[in-house]
């Protein structure tokens, strides 16, 4: 849904490259190949090379598949194909798709709007005025909410059909669909055997078992303290979002390129938002939702969900105006927001 979305880092560390297992050497393998305009890492530990590099394949060959379903970008996928015709009649959807648009909707009824897999429209208004250094008139807002709206999709679960309710609808879900790929990817790696793996989406993680030896993969969190803070996590999957490297200046205001659907306009409030949960479609879907809800209601929100962990940066915009002429030794103001159970940093 938000292009540029994953723009604070995410990395890991590894301990070691070869570790003896159960009597068995086991040795880090890394893969990485080009999906949904970004790049996919995947590593696994495995005893054979041969056998991992297969089973890897078939991961890559998962993501691809559900590139030509799910992509914005690609336009003969099946979700523009569907947008395309889903107007005029109701248009069956495949099984992949039709379950992402189930997840979309559910969690634009959850998060009252904050995330809207049609918001398209707005965002290619407000990059195009970003481009320019214009900001976008109520005009132009008012227009492209004729063609937004997530209560303008209707699904039939009984018939997999999509309808839109309005002509000229897009439907974008560049908010998710990384975070179901890497699921899907770790389902079937774990099918062929291998549990001690890795899938970088372009930053968002989703994480099997632990690097042999250690209580989890160690992820490097790069925000708006003055280093970087570190994580251990297993079994779980991170998403971030924010506006550090993206953003318009327009009329001495900075605006992120990360656009509330309510204002139709790019956030001012400069948040950095991390989100650990038990798979990668919610960690996706939230972090996009928790960069432009009211905090207090999206740290409610996550609070009152099973196995799902946020944080929330936001910096003094003061202090960013400094930092842009300062240079990156100046640490910044910040404040922090965090779940009751989100994982110690250190």
């Amino acid at each position: 849904m938000l292009p540029f979305k994953k723009l604070f880092i995410l990395s890991w560390l590894f301990a070691a490259a070869c570790i003896s297992v159960h009597g068995e050497v086991v040795t880090r393998h890394e893969w990485t190949r080009p999906f949904m305009g970004t790049v996919f890492h995947i590593t696994v530990y495995s005893s054979s090379l041969d056998l991992a590099e297969k089973a890897v394949y078939r991961a890559f060959d998962r993501i691809e598949n559900l590139e030509e379903t799910l992509s914005f970008y690609r336009e003969n996928s099946e979700l523009n194909q569907l947008a395309g015709n889903a107007y005029s009649e109701a248009v069956t959807a495949g099984p992949d798709l039709f379950e992402v648009l189930e997840a979309a909707l559910f969690w634009s009824r959850k998060t009252g709007g904050a995330f809207d897999c049609t918001i398209r429209p707005l965002i290619t208004l407000w990059h195009t005025r970003g481009q320019e250094g214009v900001l976008v008139s109520s005009a132009e807002i008012a227009k492209a909410r004729d063609q937004i709206g997530f209560n303008k999709v209707l699904l039939n679960p009984r018939l997999h059909s999509v309808r839109l309710l309005a002509p000229g609808m897009q439907l974008d879900l560049g908010g998710i669909a990384k975070g179901f790929s890497a699921d899907e990817a770790l389902e079937s790696l774990e099918q062929d055997g291998f549990k001690i793996v890795l899938i970088d989406a372009g930053g968002d993680l989703r994480l099997g078992e632990p690097p042999p030896g250690q209580k989890g993969w160690l992820v490097n969190l790069d925000n708006s303290s003055p280093g970087p803070s570190r994580l251990e996590l297993a079994n779980a999957a991170i998403a971030t979002s924010g506006d550090k490297y993206k953003f318009y200046e327009i009329e001495g205001t900075r605006y992120s390129h990360i656009v509330n659907p309510k204002t139709g306009r790019g956030m001012t409030d400069h948040r950095q938002v991390t989100v650990i949960s038990g798979d990668a479609r919610t960690a996706d879907a939230l972090a996009t939702a928790l960069s432009v809800m009211d905090i207090q209601d999206g740290m409610e929100l996550v609070a009152s969900l099973d196995h799902t962990e946020s944080l929330i940066m936001v910096m003094d915009p003061e202090t960013i105006h400094a930092q842009e002429h300062a240079g990156p030794n100046l640490s910044g103001k910040t404040i922090i927001f965090k779940t009751a159970g989100f994982p110690e940093l250190f």
